[in-house]
């Protein structure tokens, strides 16, 4: 029985790791009696080309994968499918996240013959069982006895499910990033997010089980490895002891997980640290009382203590934050940007709040007088009290400052001189992006060898209109010198000359110091106007003067 699986990714090349986990427990209870091809369409693709591949390799079952992003194409195709198929087309069975949230709307698709909600190991198996023994043309009609939408318990012993990574479609496959899945359910009820209703309890694979799955990680290849776990330091103690596995087994691979602060604490930053990963960090908004209206307890002085060892040990982290949140404005948006940044986060991920279906949020949104997009991707379109929330305008305008703050601080790598910057000119964080919009608008930066030059003439600009010209020199020339740097670190095109008013040679060597009082840095860093030539060399950059500059 040839068994088609369909899982739409969305646009970088990631494991598809939900039909991973359906295919090799289909092989694992079926053997030889089932093969399980995966096909990965990637955004945008072509539904007839797609429709007519599909059917050329004459599958007995399509299953289809729909998250939200792929929700609509998925559709679309299926529909295609049963219109061109003829007399004759293979049952359709649709599950994901969408049908989890969602499952009468799906199972009302004609195209979908049967929705299943939930966990799908189980499910599939069964639906399996009974499709096997009949003949193909019987198969559609012997999904009819199953209830619609399906589902079955989840299975409570992760380490019975066999390891997706032994998936027959996935030999021989490389992805730029793997997913992967050490724990199911979350503890935790934030009403924007729908993970705890998909599953409120906490199942965890052992640690055997995990140390068996990395070593498998580490055969295929991967590079990049992104536990999906909803919070992966919801148990500090399991955190602790995994850290310590991938240090033991795998150091080599890029770890990249979510944590909640409230559970940090010292040893699990060393930890982070000896490892070199990177945390995502869901702070969301800075006001407790916004937090409260998402089911997210929230203490600013708490949230910048528990921090404090990520900073200590130099652990890269991110910030995530939402707009358009029941009971926040725009400069209620403008101050949790001033908050995030002044955490001084590597990166800060923003986006505008999606009311998803199956949520608490999308059951009392009329209440808290959300209105927002109602089918994919659910956003929030304006909220009834405008006095007081986000007007259509105001989403706008905290889009376009998003846009900015990816522009500037997360492209632009502008960590080690942002707050800086800030502090020597008076002003707020928030102010220096919107100064950048009205720089730049929404012009981008063209290439990466654009970027030093066009952040450090901003600085200096934005320096002089805040009244400190005597200081806008060595304010842009750090932020330019901290920006080539951190492109040649990453190994991405650095310009052939930048132009300096300080010797960036000498003024490297006291920020290497640890020195950052700019009025000590202006005053002994000498002056020598012109080019400088960036070259790259093993202990980093090197400055030779090209053309006027003197040595």
């Amino acid at each position: 029985m040839r068994i088609l699986f369909i899982n739409s990714h969305t646009g970088s090349e990631t494991l598809p790791l939900a039909s991973a986990c359906l295919a090799a427990a289909l092989e694992h209870r079926f053997g030889n009696e089932v093969s399980c091809p995966i096909l990965e369409p990637a955004p945008g693709f072509s539904i007839d080309n797609t429709a007519h591949e599909i059917l050329s390799g004459k599958p007995d079952l399509i299953v289809l994968t729909l998250y939200s992003w792929s929700r609509v194409d998925l559709l679309t195709l299926s529909a295609v499918l049963l219109n061109a198929s003829g007399a004759w087309r293979p049952p359709i069975i649709a599950g994901g996240p969408e049908v989890t949230a969602d499952p009468s709307a799906i199972q009302s698709h004609p195209a979908i013959d049967l929705a299943v909600s939930g966990e799908g190991e189980g499910p599939i198996i069964t639906i399996v069982e009974k499709l096997l023994p009949l003949s193909p043309d019987a198969r559609l009609t012997g999904l009819a006895d199953f209830p619609t939408p399906f589902a079955q318990p989840p299975v409570e012993d992760l380490d019975v499910l066999p390891s997706p990574w032994n998936a027959t479609a996935l030999e021989g496959r490389i992805y730029e990033d793997t997913v992967w899945e050490l724990t199911r359910g979350c503890p935790f009820g934030c009403h924007f997010c729908f993970e705890s209703k998909g599953s409120g309890r906490v199942r965890h694979k052992s640690i055997s089980r995990a140390a068996s799955e990395l070593k498998q990680l580490q055969d295929r290849g991967t590079g990049n490895v992104f536990l999906l776990d909803p919070t992966f330091n919801a148990s500090p103690d399991r955190a602790k002891e995994l850290m310590k596995l991938f240090i033991s087994q795998a150091p080599e691979l890029n770890y990249h997980m979510e944590v909640r602060t409230e559970f940090l604490d010292e040893e699990q930053a060393e930890l982070y640290a000896e490892l070199g990963c990177t945390l995502q960090i869901g702070l969301q908004t800075a006001h407790p009382h916004i937090a409260r209206n998402i089911g997210r307890p929230f203490s600013p002085e708490q949230f910048r203590e528990k921090l404090l060892p990520l900073h200590e040990n130099g652990v890269p982290y991110g910030l995530d934050l939402i707009y358009g949140l029941p009971g926040d404005s725009l400069e209620g948006f403008r101050q949790s940007l001033d908050f995030a940044l002044s955490c001084a986060p590597n990166h800060l991920d923003i986006f505008p709040l999606s009311v998803l279906p199956g949520t608490r949020l999308r059951e009392t949104a009329g209440g808290l007088g959300l209105h927002y997009l109602v089918e994919t991707p659910y956003t929030v379109t304006g909220n009834e009290n405008e006095n007081t929330g986000f007007s259509a305008d105001d989403l706008s305008a905290a889009a376009v400052l998003t846009a900015a703050i990816d522009e500037l601080y997360n492209k632009g790598r502008a960590v080690p001189w942002f707050l800086i910057t800030a502090e020597v000119l008076g002003i707020r964080p928030v102010e220096i992006m919107e100064a950048y919009l009205t720089e730049y608008g929404g012009n981008k930066v063209t290439g990466e060898s654009e970027r030093p030059a066009r952040l450090g003439n901003f600085v200096r600009k934005l320096a002089g209109k805040s009244g400190h010209s005597r200081l806008s020199a060595i304010l842009g020339d750090m932020a330019c010198l901290f920006t080539v740097e951190s492109a040649n670190r990453e190994g991405l095109q650095i310009p052939a000359a930048l132009t300096f008013t300080h010797n960036p040679r000498i003024l490297m060597e006291h920020l290497d110091m640890g020195i950052t009082d700019i009025e000590e840095l202006a005053a002994f860093v000498p002056e020598n106007p012109g080019d400088y030539r960036p070259v790259p060399g093993e202990d980093g950059l090197d400055f030779i003067p090209d053309g006027k500059a003197e040595s």
